[in-house]
Order: C-alpha cells, then structure tokens, then sequence
C-alpha cells in the first residue's frame, strides 16, 4: 500500500507528489509549491483548532538554526567526504562526552543529546550534529529546544546520510558501540583510558591539519598599508591596533605600513595560505571566545 501523499497541479501541467524530489522544478513553481503548502498547513491548523483538536507545536527560531546548521554540514561533507582539523576538534569532544562520566554540567548535558541521537538516528546523525553544532551550542540549550531537535533529527534527518558520511563516522570512532556504555559492561570489555582518547584525538585531529604536513612555502607577505586594516573588520582591526607591533610601530613612526599582519604562500596550491595576525591580549581573548576557538595542548 502506498504512503499518503499531497499531489500539486501545476500551471504548466507540471504534477508534483510531496515525496518527490523538488531538484528538478524550475524556481515559479518551487515558489508556488512553497505557496501551497503554507496555505494547507493554515487551512489545517485552522480546522484542528476549530474542531477543538491539539494543533503540534512548531520548531522553535534556535531549533530550526541549530538543524540548519546540521543539513548545511552534511552539504559540506557530502562534497569533501573529509573532516577538516575543526570538524575533528569537535568529533573528539563528542566521543569523550559520551564515553566518560564528567562531572561539568555542560559535559552531561551534551553527552545526554549525543546518546539521545545515537540511540534514534545513529551515529552518523551524531557525527553531523558533533560537528555542526559543538559542545557549546547543545549545552546552551533549553530542554525543550534539546528536545525538539532530537524530534527533528529524528523525522527529516534520515535525507541527510550519504555512505561516505557512514565511512567517516566508523573512521573516526563515532559507533554505537562507542556510545553505549552498558554494552561494554555487558561484554566485559571496559572503557578505553580517558588519557589514551584524548591522545588519539590529538593524533586523528593532527593528520587532519593540513598546516602540520610539512608543506614548503614559496612566499611570504607583510609591510600591509595600515589603512587595509579596516576591510578586516571592527573587532579585528581593533585587536591588531590594541597590539604591542602596532603601537610600536606608531611611536616609532614607521609610515603608513604594519608588520601585524603576515602571509604565507605554499608552493603546493593544494595547501592553503596562512594570514597570521598579531593582536593585543584583553581583545585578542574576547576573538578567541567569540571564535569558540578550542583550546589545544601544545607537544613538548
């Protein structure tokens, strides 16, 4: 038996089914399909409400954001079937959040959306929601909203997995083995040291850099005109003026030309070039926890 189904008519004589794909549609009637929807889901609600029947609430706006986030990481994995050394950063935090008890809320808080995840969707919807979202956002969340995107992802989120996303989650450890811990106990098999993760994380993030492979640089840029700095932006520019090169500089009166800024070209176009800033310290910090920048272990 066929699943129910909402078939458009079209001007053109175009038919569209709500399950089929909207690729193919030229954009006047995507835009008249869109129309026709919002008008049936008020036309619905009205008559639910009329009848004296519950009408489901909506996504909340951070709901909505959140999984926005979600479906344009898995556009991105989808192309580059690769995680880049942030998308890494943020996979192993989520594998130590739901392999080890914390006792930092925003930890607790975090690994229980990651189980709840794992335990509906998989772990590839874990993988994209680990690196779309991060620790911070999730645990920021209210319950509700926690709640809601767990319903999300759990509804739409099967469109979003490809098998180059189920090959990235097995490579880097992201299984329903990994986030269930009472499977573990069952098996005799105990949980892996915290420090030997943490180390392999190190170790996975690190292959992922593309700066630590030893690429050879062909050229190297500085002496920027002091008045470029603008085009960066407030926060930025004011980092770079609040630095001690800068101020330096000035009272030297070194011209209208700055060191603060530096490039550095690899002769390999398959590395990308490096834009390193010097930047005062108070505002260079408020850029590192705007950034949500991670700290890392610098290796003696």
């Amino acid at each position: 038996m066929d699943h129910p189904y909402v078939a458009f008519h079209l001007s053109d004589e175009t038919i569209v089914r709500s399950s089929d794909s909207l690729s193919d549609l030229h954009d006047d009637n995507l835009q008249t399909v869109l129309q026709q929807c919002q008008h049936i889901q008020a036309a619905v609600e009205l008559e639910i409400r009329r009848r004296g029947m519950p009408v489901s609430s909506q996504r909340s706006e951070i709901t909505s954001t959140h999984y926005e986030r979600i479906e344009k990481t898995a556009e991105s994995l989808k192309v580059l079937e690769r995680l880049d050394y942030r998308a890494c950063k943020h996979v192993c935090v989520a594998r130590e959040a739901l392999e080890s008890e914390q006792a930092n809320r925003s930890f607790q808080l975090y690994r229980e959306f990651l189980q709840d995840v794992m335990r509906h969707c998989g772990p590839e919807m874990v993988l994209l929601s680990a690196v779309g979202l991060g620790k911070q956002r999730v645990a920021t969340m209210t319950i509700q909203d926690r709640v809601a995107l767990v319903r999300t992802i759990k509804e739409a989120g099967s469109i979003l997995v490809f098998p180059a996303l189920s090959r990235l989650a097995e490579e880097h450890g992201v299984t329903r083995e990994r986030g269930t811990r009472k499977r573990r106990q069952i098996e005799g098999v105990g949980p892996e040291p915290l420090r030997n993760r943490r180390q392999q994380c190190t170790t996975d993030c690190r292959d992922a850099n593309p700066m630590r492979t030893g690429r050879r640089i062909e050229h190297t840029y500085s002496h920027a005109p002091t008045s470029g700095i603008s085009i960066l932006g407030e926060p930025f520019a004011d980092a770079i003026r609040d630095s001690h090169q800068w101020k330096w500089e000035r009272e030297l009166a070194m011209g209208t030309a700055t060191d603060c800024l530096t490039a550095l070209v690899p002769k390999d176009r398959g590395f990308d070039i490096a834009i390193n800033a010097l930047v005062g310290w108070e505002k260079g910090t408020q850029l590192i926890e705007g950034l949500e920048l991670m700290l890392q272990k610098i290796s003696q």
